[in-house]
């Protein structure tokens, strides 16, 4: 591509993205890193015509160095001053080695770091950046945190690889049968091609999906290309000690530079990304939250798919249901705002709520926004309203006030006259 006319497409993507004019030129030229077993891997290094560059940008990926990672990543920041380095990982689009996805990276990310400090442009300042895979890369090359790193840019990037494959306690079966299916075929021919091969990816994976067992009935489909795959599904335990290299928590705890940390989708919100971060300590209640939250989240997946509302309840531990966890109204609120989706709400209990913890117009204030049912009985009892210690009037008249107007149910027994019982259920939320 010509200089100018590189130059005019910056320029215009500046303008569509809102950035500051570029502040220099800049060259672009192939480059080799060596790893510590002879395997050479192949970038491209995005050099600021300037005698005053802001350090470098290093993304490490699987999917090619071309587009849109030569334009969003190399060309925009190497325009404003700093150099950048897009890198195929081992396997991929030139680089030397067999793509072994995620655990080759804990090697790999540190040698192409080590190969960075000898490059005579390189002045000591380092950033990483970017998402889905190459968010992944960057926290395996953190486990041991270079002290050249100034920031880190992970974008939907899982730290701990075993979680995000068998985090629900079940094989995420689409997500990394497609993936897998997606990098087979990558380098298959040109766009055109690989465009008609990602059209045609879901009735060819129908088979794999819907077959039994799930290594031998995606053979067919990935033909031996994706070895990986099989040796995920061969080893189904957390403790197994195969995936240690896999698991980048320690990135969590030892990482002092500063991380920004994006999400998006169903599931990702500030509450599910402290989730994950406790995990990687190794809590074990932030493991099963986060297990349960990331079942939720698939859930809301399918609530979505199908158009209806899933709704999860709070429950009390003291009389009703001792033992079961993250019961208390609590508990199901802050699961519920993990997730985020508009496709899970919560069930809110004031019997159960009262039993457990009480306040129940404070908490209908902070949980209303999330609600998606109430249901109402007396204390103790569980009979209806009127019978026990509860002032649903005073209840009623908070929700009409922060302007409540979905369902509230009756679920408990009759004191009495079932009739009765119903006309004092009504009289309670009649204002």
């Amino acid at each position: 591509m010509a200089a100018s006319t590189r130059r005019l497409g910056d320029a215009a993507l500046a303008r569509v993205l809102g950035l500051p004019a570029a502040r220099n030129d800049y060259t672009i030229s192939p480059v080799r890193a060596p790893m510590r077993d002879g395997v050479v891997l192949l970038g491209d290094h995005y050099k600021p015509v300037s005698r005053t560059p802001r350090g470098t940008v290093l993304v490490r990926t699987p999917y090619g160095r071309g587009l849109p990672v030569s334009l969003l990543n190399g060309r925009i920041f190497a325009a404003r001053g700093y150099h950048v380095v897009i890198q195929s990982v081992r396997g991929t689009f030139g680089s030397g080695g067999t793509f072994q996805p995620m655990a080759q990276e804990v090697v790999d990310g540190p040698d192409t770091i080590a190969w960075l400090r000898d490059q005579p442009w390189f002045d000591g300042r380092l950033a990483t950046l970017g998402g889905s895979y190459t968010g992944w890369t960057q926290w395996s090359a953190l486990i041991d945190p270079p002290p050249e790193l100034r920031a880190a840019v992970v974008v939907v990037g899982p730290h701990d690889f075993r979680e995000a494959v068998y985090g629900t306690g079940a094989f995420t079966l689409g997500d990394f049968l497609g993936w897998s299916d997606q990098v087979a075929h990558q380098e298959d021919g040109g766009y055109l091609r690989r465009a008609a091969i990602t059209a045609g990816a879901a009735r060819r994976l129908r088979p794999a999906l819907e077959g039994l067992p799930l290594p031998a009935a995606a053979e067919p489909v990935l033909r031996g290309r994706a070895p990986w795959y099989r040796e995920w599904l061969s080893h189904p335990q957390a403790e197994d000690p195969w995936w240690e290299p896999y698991r980048a928590g320690a990135a969590v705890e030892r990482v002092t530079a500063p991380v920004l940390l994006v999400s998006g989708g169903v599931g990702a919100t500030p509450v599910m990304a402290m989730l994950h971060a406790l995990a990687a300590q190794r809590s074990p209640r932030a493991v099963w939250w986060l297990q349960a939250a990331r079942t939720l989240a698939r859930l809301a997946t399918i609530g979505e798919r199908a158009g209806r509302v899933f709704t999860l309840e709070n429950l009390n531990t003291a009389v009703d249901h001792p033992g079961t966890p993250f019961a208390r109204a609590a508990d199901t609120l802050a699961l519920v705002e993990a997730v985020g989706s508009p496709h899970l709400r919560m069930n809110l209990d004031l019997y159960h709520a009262q039993v457990g913890e009480g306040n129940l117009i404070q908490l209908v204030e902070r949980a209303l926004p999330l609600v998606g049912e109430i249901q109402v009985a007396d204390v103790p009892g569980r009979r209806e309203p009127g019978t026990g210690e509860i002032n649903y009037p005073a209840v009623a008249a908070a929700l009409e006030r922060l302007g409540y107007r979905g369902v509230v149910a009756l679920e408990g027994w009759a004191a009495g006259d079932p009739v009765l019982a119903l006309e004092r259920f009504r009289a309670a939320f009649t204002l």
